[in-house]
């Protein structure tokens, strides 16, 4: 193994990105990594500034649709 590359950086590479494509099934993860608590997530799951920066957008985005719609409805 390349000496910057551990076990826990693949831990957290593998739970980073099952939590982008999963969002909705933390619970699942939890299982995955052997943990009973939901705190510890926090330890293995690192957004890249992309993936928030998107997310942010997502639900901006989401908010003026749902704003626009409700004036054309009112």
């Amino acid at each position: 193994m390349p000496p910057k590359l551990s076990w826990h950086s693949l831990r957290k590479s593998f739970a980073t990105n099952f939590m982008e494509q999963h969002p909705d099934r933390p619970w699942v993860l939890m299982d995955l990594l052997g943990h009973l608590n939901p705190n510890t997530l926090h330890r293995y799951v690192k957004h890249s500034r992309a993936y928030y920066d998107q997310a942010i957008d997502d639900i901006v985005g989401a908010m003026v649709a749902e704003a626009t719609e409700m004036r054309g409805a009112g």
